[in-house]
């Protein structure tokens, strides 16, 4: 029988719906839309617990899971959106969000990896370069060699 996880770990999984959430609404209906709005809510709210339990959340891109604290919070077949595999193919492999990423950084950061996306369909989009521009104060990333 697999060890259950922890307290964190679930609300970790429970953010990681959320983004994908939000990530399916901007794909489904884009930026301005009451859905997209919708999921952003839901996504700070998802916060909330996270910041009475930890500092920052260190959040470490392998292969095609995204892991915290070395166990996986959304392993692949979770990944609707193919968030893992944007960021890893854009050389990032880990992201650290602080408190205060909830307010606006958070959806900023998914909106510009659902451009990425959307722009990879017509030719390449450099993630870095786009995360630098966003200007994200509460969102660190990790950068390293491009996979896959």
């Amino acid at each position: 029988m697999p060890p259950r996880p922890s307290t964190e770990q679930l609300l970790v999984q429970v953010l990681m719906r959320a983004a994908q959430e939000l990530l399916h609404a901007l794909e489904a209906h884009g930026p301005d839309s009451h859905e997209s709005e919708r999921a952003r809510e839901g996504l700070a709210l998802a916060f909330a617990p996270l910041w009475g339990r930890m500092p920052f959340l260190d959040l470490q891109c392998t292969g095609t899971d995204l892991v915290w604290s070395g166990e996986t919070v959304m392993a692949a077949e979770e990944d609707d959106h193919d968030l893992v595999p944007t960021l890893t193919s854009s050389g990032i492999h880990g992201l650290m969000l602080v408190p205060g990423v909830e307010r606006e950084d958070m959806a900023r950061l998914l909106e510009v990896i659902d451009q990425k996306r959307r722009l990879d369909e017509h030719g390449d989009q450099d993630l870095v370069l786009a995360l630098f521009r966003a200007d994200l104060k509460h969102v660190r990333y990790t950068v390293g060699p491009v996979v896959g």
